[in-house]
């Protein structure tokens, strides 16, 4: 199929049709946005394996993890109570960006070097 003068696979749309699902049900906070989410992820993960971006379908893994995470936290963390919100200070968050920083470039080496990943 081809939309916009791209090819675009069914599992593609299918992909786009559960994630802005997701996006519209959690809108709504309702606790089916996971599962919706899960199936979107899912599906992006075969969509980018098959591009050979595999960096973003990584990514699909992680997302999918945090989303089954979720949904178990709504369900049974907390004894019921919504999930504390905190703030990390600016200095923190600077100092994560030393680890973020060599572990992006290790990664990049890593899949250049090791696979045929397009980018």
């Amino acid at each position: 199929m081809e939309i916009l003068g791209t090819a675009t696979s069914w599992l593609e749309i299918w992909a786009i049709i559960f994630t802005v699902g997701s996006v519209l049900l959690t809108n709504l906070r309702s606790k089916s946005l996971y599962p919706v989410g899960i199936i979107g992820t899912i599906l992006f993960f075969f969509v980018f394996w098959k591009a050979q971006l595999y960096a973003s379908a990584g990514l699909q893994v992680y997302f999918t993890l945090i989303q089954l995470y979720g949904w178990w936290f709504w369900y049974k963390g907390d004894k019921g109570n919504e999930p504390p919100i905190g703030n990390w200070s600016w200095g923190f968050v600077s100092l994560l960006l030393i680890p973020v920083t060599i572990l992006t470039i290790a990664i990049s080496g890593g899949l250049n070097y090791f696979t045929d990943a397009k980018l």
